[in-house]
Formats: structure tokens, C-alpha cells, sequence
């Protein structure tokens, strides 16, 4: 969903730049948005390396929970 909400989100203040200002991309929403797709995305490739298993996949998952908090808290 968080997904679907940027990409959403990304083809609306294209359509209409003046919806959302001229540098909407350098608002903290959109930036907390990316680095909280990142993280999840770096946490579904964990899986694949031995090193990343156990603690610290379970610590990369709540440092993305909190982004994602932090990304919803920002959008309030």
C-alpha cells in the first residue's frame, strides 16, 4: 500500500506541480516515504544473505515500522 500511495502520489504532483509546490520532492514526507521503501525492500533481500538472519532482520523490520510511524506522523 505504501507503494501504491507513493507512485499515487508521485503521478499527482506531476500532473499538477502547483498542487503540491514547485520542489515537492524535497518535502520530508516524500523523502521519509523513499527511505522507508528502501528499507523494506533491503529487508525482503535479507532473506538471501546468512550474515542478515535472525536479530538483525528482526531489527531492520522495527526500524522500518518506526520509519513508517514517523512517515504517517509527518503526513498528520
Amino acid at each position: 500500500l505504501l507503494t501504491v500511495a507513493a507512485i499515487t502520489g508521485i503521478f499527482r504532483a506531476v500532473r499538477d506541480p502547483q498542487l503540491m509546490g514547485a520542489h515537492w520532492y524535497f518535502s520530508p514526507k516524500v523523502i521519509l516515504t523513499a527511505v522507508v521503501w528502501l528499507v523494506y525492500g533491503s529487508l525482503l533481500h535479507v532473506r538471501l544473505a546468512p550474515v542478515l538472519r535472525g536479530a538483525r532482520c528482526a531489527w531492520l523490520s522495527i526500524i522500518g515500522f518506526a520509519l513508517l510511524l514517523t512517515v504517517f506522523a509527518v503526513m498528520l
